[in-house]
This record gives C-alpha cells, sequence and structure tokens, in this order.
C-alpha cells in the first residue's frame, strides 16, 4: 500500500469531530435548514465569517464589545437608533463619542476656570506691587521734597539782597 500523501490540497475537507448541546445543535439545525445548506455546511459558514469577522476588526482596530443592556436601556437606545434611522452600533458609538466630547470639554471649562483664577492671582500681585512702588515713590518725593523745603529755610538770602 503507497504512503498516504502529506500535501494539502485547496478545498479539501478535513474530519472535526465534536459534541455541542442539543439546543445549540437544534439552532444549527434551523439556521441550516433557513439557508439551504447541511448542518456541518451550516458551522464551517459560520465559523468562516467569524474568522473573517475578526479580521476585519482587527484591520479596522475595532473591537467587538458584547454588553447586556437592561431593558429599559435597550428599548430607548432602539428607539433612538430607528429615529436616527442608524444601526443599534452606530447609536451606542454615537452616544459614546458625544460623552467622551462632554467629558473632554468639561476638562477644558475646568482648565479654563483654574488658568482664569491664576491669571486673576498674577493680575492681583502685579496691582498690590505696583500699589506698593507708588506708595514708596510717593514717600520718597515727600522726603526730597522735605529735604530740599529743610534746605532752603538753613540757607541765608543770597548777598546782595536786603531781607526786610
Amino acid at each position: 500500500m503507497p504512503p498516504k500523501s502529506k500535501r494539502v490540497l485547496p478545498g479539501k475537507r478535513y474530519p472535526l469531530n465534536m459534541r455541542t448541546t442539543k439546543e445549540l445543535r437544534d439552532k444549527i439545525d434551523l439556521a441550516a435548514r433557513a439557508s439551504g445548506r447541511s448542518l456541518v455546511q451550516e458551522v464551517e459558514s459560520r465559523l468562516e465569517r467569524l474568522f473573517q469577522q475578526e479580521e476585519i476588526e482587527e484591520l479596522n482596530g475595532t473591537v467587538r464589545l458584547q454588553v447586556r443592556f437592561p431593558e429599559r436601556l435597550w428599548r430607548r437606545l432602539e428607539q433612538a437608533a430607528e429615529h436616527n434611522k442608524w444601526s443599534m452600533n452606530t447609536e451606542i458609538f454615537d452616544r459614546l463619542d458625544v460623552s467622551f466630547q462632554r467629558e473632554d470639554q468639561k476638562k477644558m471649562e475646568e482648565k479654563a476656570a483654574r488658568d482664569a483664577v491664576q491669571a486673576l492671582q498674577e493680575v492681583k500681585e502685579v496691582i498690590e506691587k505696583a500699589a506698593r512702588d507708588a506708595v514708596r515713590a510717593q514717600q520718597e518725593t515727600r522726603n526730597l521734597l522735605a529735604d530740599e523745603l529743610s534746605k532752603s529755610k538753613h540757607e541765608s538770602p543770597p548777598k546782595g539782597e536786603d531781607s526786610k
């Protein structure tokens, strides 16, 4: 008997033995009948789509997020998506994006307020320094005037003038 070939042939099918729950098998069977495929073809198709989706997500830098929403929130998202004529994913993405934009805006407003307080403090310090400098200059001017007045009182009148 000749040895079996180890070559991989394109499109050749290889066995995959697996066990699953009755519920999952019933779901696959129902989907297979709806698509006109065999049970095995349906499993293969779904696995292939899953791998393709993962490749697309990896290339686009997106992540599949599986979240359970409370019923009330889910209904509101559905209504909003329907109103905007968007998919649920687009509605959720848009709301997250808006939420982050608001958060960024709030941070920028807080920073602007901090910067304004700091600028106001700096202006106050400059005004206080200018006021101190003005008081000091005024005091120096008074001292100079007082010195000049004091000198003029102690000086004798110029020669040739009579003081009558």
